[in-house]
């Protein structure tokens, strides 16, 4: 998604998880305590890991137990590679927002899929991810977004292992967004509010393209990706300056004055 001038205001970056394949690691417990040793983890941590392997189908299908991984802990878990058989670590595309809070309430985010989302949604168009766009822009550009997933006949045996690819169809990439948002506009509104509660949005009166559409203050919509924690959802949700609340859509103002005119003219028109 991009602003009126090319500037990047969400795009997808690497990620990287650590996955555990149940028949490459023999005493997966084991494998798992020496995972929570090498990274100096939490009995939380394992526990959370444990409960996602016990999800995984198949003995041969790797299961992702941990997300975003950080340099640090890759390589500690290239060190310690010896004695952690069948974990891997694994590259994925990840939706990013570089401008962190300036967009959040227009472009929006991002987020993993919830049990009433996965009973409306298309099976065989998803289950190649597990994301879909919550609020904004991502939420109303879905579709276009989103892409199409790819297809692969194959040839198993009866325990569900592949044995060859017999067709391939690729996937096909979603859409480029570009929209009439401009960054050093959105920026200046921020900076004429000089840190106050309060909204601003700039329209172009010839088009009625939104240049500019500020809620203050705001947050930064990169943990919703991935999961954000209880303690940092709760500290956004129960602040008393509600950064969470879109005060440009559901903010209720008095219009004052200015509104009389337009009655006037109502009146004398009908």
């Amino acid at each position: 998604i991009f602003d009126r001038n090319g500037v990047i205001i969400a795009d997808n970056r690497p990620s990287f998880s650590l996955t555990v394949t149940r028949e490459r690691a023999g005493d997966w417990q084991q494998v798992l305590d020496s995972v929570v040793d090498a990274l100096q983890l939490t009995a939380e941590d394992r526990a959370l890991f444990e409960k996602r392997m016990r999800q995984g189908r198949r003995p041969f299908e790797p299961v992702p137990i941990l997300f975003e991984l950080s340099e640090g802990q890759i390589a500690r878990i290239a060190v310690n590679q010896f004695r952690l058989p069948g974990v891997d670590v694994v590259a994925q595309l990840v939706r990013h927002y570089p401008q962190k809070e300036h967009f959040a309430h227009s472009v929006g985010y991002v987020g993993r899929i919830n049990e009433k989302e996965l009973k409306e949604l298309d099976p065989i168009n998803y289950s190649g991810t597990h994301h879909i766009g919550k609020t904004g822009v991502e939420r109303f550009y879905e579709d276009l977004l989103h892409g199409e997933v790819g297809y692969e006949e194959v040839e198993t045996n009866a325990r569900g292992r592949v044995l060859r690819v017999l067709k391939r169809t690729d996937p096909k990439p979603g859409a480029d967004l570009i929209l009439s948002l401009d960054v050093k506009l959105q920026q200046a509104a921020e900076k004429a509010l000089g840190g106050r509660r309060g909204a601003v949005v700039a329209i172009e009166p010839s088009s009625g393209e939104v240049l500019a559409m500020v809620s203050q203050p705001s947050f930064d919509p990169n943990p919703f990706v991935t999961g954000i924690g209880f303690k940092a959802y709760a500290e956004l949700r129960d602040s008393i300056d509600r950064p969470l609340h879109n005060r440009v859509l559901r903010g209720l103002y008095p219009p004052g004055s200015t509104i009389k005119p337009m009655v006037a003219v109502a009146g004398l028109d009908a």
